[in-house]
């Protein structure tokens, strides 16, 4: 959505749970306000190590109420997998249907050359007990030229 009214990309898959192999297949929708002049639009599969760190002191006083323990969150991206579904021009309106072909090793932890790497997806949770997983989602981004960028995102399972 636009900062200041209903600029709307619209993003529709077919199903939210894969595995790998899978062949995600959705559409993207743009329903804006007036012409855009966009470098591009695309559309991704993008994977995101999320690890909880707690117990990260926070303050130096002594006394409890002052100081204490701080939860924090990393996000690290370990997948980025893109592919265009329009050229520089001017959009408007518009349904652009994708496909876009999971990976069979995209689990296995391998260096992926089709659309980054994916090293981190089987470490161990345990790096000292730091918690993480990963995320898994569908991205859509109509690139505007020095404006905020239109975009949606879908949450989808990998297993």
């Amino acid at each position: 959505m636009g900062l200041f009214g209903a600029q709307k990309i619209v993003l529709n898959l077919e199903r939210y749970d894969y595995k790998p192999g899978d062949t995600i297949k959705g559409t993207v929708t743009l329903q804006l306000k007036k012409p855009i002049n966009a470098r591009r639009l695309e559309v991704g599969l993008i994977g995101r190590k999320i690890q909880q760190q707690s117990g990260i002191r926070v303050g130096m006083s002594s006394s409890p109420y002052k100081s204490g323990y701080q939860k924090t969150t990393e996000y690290r991206t370990i997948y980025d997998f893109r592919i265009p579904l329009g050229v520089e021009q001017e959009y408007l309106a518009g349904l652009f249907p994708f496909k876009i072909k999971i990976p069979t090793t995209i689990l296995q932890g391998e260096v992926l050359p089709e659309g980054g790497v994916a090293a981190d997806v089987n470490v161990p949770k345990a790096l000292g007990g730091v918690p993480s997983r990963i995320e898994w989602m569908i991205v859509a981004r109509l690139d505007v030229p020095l404006k905020l960028d239109v975009s949606a995102s879908q949450k989808i399972a990998l297993s």
